[in-house]
């Protein structure tokens, strides 16, 4: 250990002196990294409680730098597994609204604070209403009031309505295969349609998300461990993922900082040791313990005296409690030896102003004076990685088998297999597929990533993939180009769930121009959709539930073919 350096910060009461503590020394190291161009992997940060770790681990994620806790941690302590936790709370008990709440607030439905107090407040007017008039008092919960909502006719505001009509539709999807479906397979098709995975790397900073990608795979993994997978009902899963037990695994990094007990980092070393909590004070007298002499080479306890209280022991136990406070104080010693040598060059000591002095010096108090003392560090986050950085989600693509024929008894070798989706039908899927990844902002263009994407999908050669992406260009840069562009739009969506008379049905777009006219446009790799009865049906069924949920507001029809030509239908 070449140097000790000391850092202490005084902090206000009204805020956790652990959550502070843990920024502090995030924005340390950061500046360490980015200032002084050392590597996440030169420290390690020792505490001898498990839960500063965790508090640290949250400090570093917020500043973008990689950190891995080498001693597994529980799955449940993990927020993304929480955010999955709480939907299928919410799934098997709708009343739970806690959970539902947790689930629309997470990255699984994205709701925004103003959305999630509005259906509070419309969840405490219906109680008021439904008690008045009833005169009982029935408790509705936010599940029921969601699904009011989404088939009331309420003056809510068109981007709020759209997401609370896709947010019912998709929660009556999800129980439906909870309640019919092994937990496994529910949950995997729920993770597929609602691009989980997807969903949370988004979210998370570019160092955690290998970690968080693989805590919400050990989720379905627990779905298949758990009793085999055979007996399981969704409800003991909520309660099993619930309970202590189940560990996340652990994903490697190359480049990360190492968060560890200092019982855990027991022949481990990093250049620069970080040690929190070194001054906590004295710790709280033991009660209703238990006290034993037993010597190694004796074949009975001599004492063994059950203690109420350690401030006032009985005289026969004075001398004993003496040497188990002995014991304990070298053990404390003991403790900081081993997180002194993890140090192979820097040694940085944290702490903050315990309520109470203890009357042995704590490491704090050992440590400092032959410290050199470091000014608080200033504010990191401009350091931190940029949450928007583009990632690519690696999934195996999809088994494509071709069914195996076996010839008739006198027929050539060579018989020809019939594919029930032709291509056609492929190369329409692709393009679908590349005008949802398409937001409404300009100047996006479809990268090779993209393309590579839906050839996998869907089968296609590179050619062929090409082709779907020029077509997907012509619908986007056509004559319909006007409702990809944010200033002549009031709302715009992909993919849009709508629901009308009990069928769930799903839009290619939906938007409202800034004279409040709504146009539902449907794409087609067909050049002449509008000459197709069921093309028309269908377009005219989403008009009819587009003109139910906005009543009074004029609703148009349009498809756009695979030229980019407009199209426009009426109801009849």
């Amino acid at each position: 250990m070449a140097n000790s350096l000391a850092s202490r910060g005084v902090l206000p009461e009204e805020e956790s002196y652990a959550v502070r503590e843990a920024q502090q020394a995030a924005r340390w190291i950061s500046n360490q990294i980015h200032e002084q161009g050392l590597k996440p992997r030169a420290f390690m940060v020792l505490s001898r409680k498990r839960s500063r770790l965790g508090a640290m681990h949250s400090a570093l994620q917020a500043l973008g730098i990689p950190s891995e806790q080498p001693e597994k941690l529980e799955l449940n302590q993990i927020a993304a597994v929480q955010d999955v936790i709480a939907l299928l709370d919410a799934l098997v008990s709708p009343r739970h609204n806690l959970s539902l709440a947790r689930a629309l607030k997470s990255p699984l439905f994205r709701w925004p604070d103003a959305d999630l107090v509005a259906l509070a407040d419309m969840v405490r007017q219906a109680r008021s209403a439904v008690q008045a008039g009833q005169d009982r008092g029935l408790e509705l919960s936010w599940w029921d009031a969601l699904q009011h909502l989404a088939g009331s006719h309420g003056g809510l505001a068109s981007a709020r309505r759209a997401r609370l009509v896709d947010t019912a539709a998709r929660l009556m999807r999800y129980k439906a295969w909870v309640d019919s479906l092994p937990p496994h397979d529910a949950l995997s098709a729920i993770y597929e349609e609602g691009q989980v995975l997807a969903r949370f790397a988004e979210v998370a900073a570019p160092a955690q998300r290998a970690s968080v990608v693989a805590a919400l795979r050990d989720v379905l993994l627990q779905s298949l461990v758990q009793e085999g997978g055979r007996f399981l009902t969704a409800y003991r899963l909520v309660r099993l993922l619930k309970s202590e037990g189940a560990m996340a695994s652990v994903v490697q990094k190359n480049d990360a900082v190492r968060l560890l007990t200092v019982h855990g980092a027991k022949g481990l070393e990093a250049d620069t040791v970080l040690l929190l909590d070194t001054d906590g004070g004295s710790p709280v007298a033991e009660s209703m313990g238990v006290l034993i002499d037993w010597p190694g080479e004796a074949p009975r306890p001599q004492c063994f005296v059950f203690l109420a209280r350690e401030t006032r022991p009985p005289v026969c136990a004075e001398d004993l409690l003496s040497s188990e406070q002995q014991a304990r104080a070298l053990e404390e010693i003991n403790a900081l030896y081993v997180a002194l040598t993890r140090a192979e060059h820097r040694l940085v000591v944290s702490s903050f102003t315990p309520h109470r002095r203890g009357e042995k010096a704590s490491w704090w108090e050992r440590l400092q004076p032959l410290g050199e003392p470091l000014e608080t560090p200033g504010d990191a986050m401009a350091h931190g990685f940029d949450a928007g950085d583009a990632f690519e989600m690696h999934m195996l693509p999809p088994l494509l088998m071709a069914p195996e024929v076996s010839p008739l008894k006198g027929e050539s070798q060579a018989a020809e297999l019939v594919v029930e989706d032709d291509l056609r039908t492929r190369l329409g899927l692709a393009m679908h597929r590349l005008l949802q990844w398409h937001p409404s902002e300009t100047g996006f263009e479809w990268g090779q990533a993209h393309v590579l994407a839906v050839a996998r999908e869907h089968a296609l050669s590179a050619a062929q993939a090409q082709e779907a992406l020029t077509m997907a260009r012509h619908v986007v840069g056509g004559e319909g180009a006007w409702a990809w562009d944010a200033s002549q739009l009031a709302w715009r969506g992909n993919e849009v769930d709508m629901v009308w008379e009990g069928v769930g049905s799903r839009l290619d777009r939906l938007v409202q121009t800034v004279d409040g006219v709504w146009w539902v446009i449907d794409f087609k790799s067909h050049l002449a959709p509008e000459s197709q009865p069921a093309y028309l049906t269908q377009i005219r069924q989403y008009g009819q539930a587009v003109g139910h949920e906005q009543r009074g507001a004029v609703v148009r029809l349009a498809f756009i073919n695979a030229l980019g030509q407009w199209r426009e239908v009426g109801f009849k």
